[in-house]
């Protein structure tokens, strides 16, 4: 979310404003841990120190894109936020983080630093709103179709079979 300021926000304060209330929010924690455990997932919503600014870590993220890391480090920012509870708002966190990704302490601040790198992230998530993506998760299905939110298989199933991108048997 890149509306919250760069220190970032209590999460509960956060997650309330956005899910209606505490105990909804605890609803929501409840199903998603119970659906990570069958995926081998540990979430720590307990852990979660604050919820943050996401810039600076998409910043990074485009960089390793392109080297070709995007995929491991997003799966590394998520255990680290989901269940480490890393408070990624914290420079001194999240270059620890970075040092033990393999970048170095400069290649990292240079990267937080370029506002080149921001103008680029900024402009790709105007894109993707442009596209009707207003959250996580969003999957656009050949570049035509959209699906919001964790959804069932079948909703999957449903909108590859409905538009013919693929030939289920």
């Amino acid at each position: 979310d890149p509306t919250i300021p760069v220190e970032g926000v209590s999460r509960d304060e956060y997650f309330a404003k956005k899910f209606g209330s505490i105990d909804r929010i605890e609803q929501i924690f409840e199903r998603v841990v119970g659906v990570g455990e069958k995926a081998g997932i540990d979430f720590r919503f307990d852990k979660i120190p604050k919820a943050v600014n996401t810039i600076p870590l998409h910043k990074l993220l485009h960089i390793a894109r392109e080297e070709g890391t995007q995929i491991a480090l997003e799966e590394k920012f998520f255990k680290g936020y989901f269940t480490d509870g890393i408070d990624f708002s914290d420079n001194e966190q999240l270059i620890a983080f970075m040092e033990d990704f393999g970048w170095n302490c400069e290649k990292t601040e240079a990267i937080l630093a370029n506002d080149e790198i921001g103008y680029h992230v900024t402009q790709e998530i105007k894109h993707f709103q442009s596209l009707g993506v207003t959250g996580v998760p969003f999957f656009i299905l050949n570049n035509k179709y959209g699906i919001s939110g964790a959804q069932p298989t079948s909703v999957f199933l449903e909108t590859l079979e409905k538009h013919s991108l693929v030939e289920l048997h």
